[in-house]
């Protein structure tokens, strides 16, 4: 019974103490494209890593269509950064086959400043 009644206080006090969830009214900017339509007209799997002084970098994979319906076109791990309150020009940093093979990239940061990434490069993972 004492287990109960405890129970019903605990929930009782996690119900009354909670309040709803709101999003952020003030700070925040308005949305922008990162990738470029007009230059690669497909973009998926993006990941981002904050790092120092407000720095922010991105990587996402994109590719080209190929020429002819039966040649594919080349697929790219494209970066971007934000520094200084300006954003960078789009990069193409690595060409990581043909055909639509580039998924699941992945960016961190180490305690020096570096940046890590990994990416799929035709059937295997690649460190650049």
């Amino acid at each position: 019974m004492r287990r109960r009644i405890a129970m019903l206080i605990g929930l009782a006090l996690l119900v009354w103490g909670s309040s709803s969830a709101a999003a952020q009214t003030a700070g925040w900017s308005q949305p922008f494209a990162v990738s470029d339509t007009q230059k690669t007209p497909s973009s998926w799997f993006p990941d981002i890593v904050a790092g120092p002084e407000g720095s922010v970098h991105i990587v996402w994979s994109s590719g080209l269509p190929g020429a002819k319906k039966e040649e594919d076109g080349p697929d790219m791990l494209m970066y971007r950064e934000l520094k200084g309150g300006a954003w960078s020009a789009i990069n193409d940093i690595n060409l990581t086959g043909k055909g639509g093979y580039t998924v699941r990239n992945s960016i961190t940061m180490g305690h020096d400043g570096k940046l890590h990434v990994l990416v799929r490069r035709y059937v295997h993972m690649a460190y650049i």
